[in-house]
């Protein structure tokens, strides 16, 4: 990619570099003044997705940094605001998931917490989406990889799989334990409402009985929150 950018001029990366440092030079009081307003808005938002509480104050000053190199982009001209919003969005999502990820690469995970790091994490980042409730799960079930009730967090279990095994294989570790036996370590965890000896739940959707695996919502946050001591 910076190869591309940089393309027939080997000095547009550091020219931009300078050119905004520049801008925020000329107007340090504005920047400081909105750095300190704005620093503890981004802290307290961060403390909510990110795992690592200890690098919540990096994170604020990557997501600081986007935010008044967009700001420039957009006094100079180069952005628009769909441009604007896209960035902007897109910076944050990796924000949070580059910081996620070297906290879980840094841990020895059992494979039961794995798989609720990946789908936690992957909900968090925005990189599947959830219903808020059955209704609108089921006014599109192809765009949803599940729903939420008050209390549980209901996945179609082969979507969720492949998601776990994704995310861990792109931090280049190998999630090898089946999807039979994972659900019944979360079953025996107390993690899941079950029907049967399959350790899902048949959930009745358009009138159709469908199953699905069903994850305690306040065990899950239980088993997340303990990875922060």
């Amino acid at each position: 990619m910076l190869e591309k950018y940089q393309g027939e001029n080997n000095f547009i990366l550091s020219t931009d570099k300078y050119y905004f440092i520049k801008a925020v030079e000329n107007n340090d009081v504005g920047t400081i003044t909105y750095i300190k307003k704005r620093f503890p808005i981004l802290r307290d938002k961060l403390t909510k997705t990110c795992k690592a509480k200890r690098l919540v104050d990096a994170a604020a000053v990557l997501m600081l940094t986007a935010e008044l190199i967009l700001q420039y982009g957009d006094s100079i001209g180069a952005l628009s605001v769909e441009q604007h919003m896209k960035f902007e969005k897109e910076w944050e999502r990796s924000i949070i998931e580059t910081i996620n990820n070297s906290y879980v690469q840094a841990k020895e995970l059992a494979p039961m917490v794995q798989y609720l790091v990946a789908v936690d994490t992957s909900i968090n980042n925005h990189s599947i989406s959830i219903a808020a409730n059955k209704n609108n799960y089921c006014e599109n079930v192809s765009k949803f990889y599940g729903f939420y009730d008050e209390d549980y967090l209901y996945l179609k279990y082969d979507w969720a799989y492949k998601v776990v095994t994704d995310y861990w294989h792109n931090l280049n570790k190998h999630f090898s334990m089946s999807t039979g036996k994972i659900h019944k370590e979360l079953n025996d965890a107390k993690l899941l409402r079950t029907q049967g000896t399959e350790n899902l739940y048949k959930v009745t959707l358009d009138g159709k009985r469908v199953k699905m695996l069903v994850i305690d919502r306040t065990q899950l946050q239980k088993v997340i929150a303990s990875l922060e001591n």
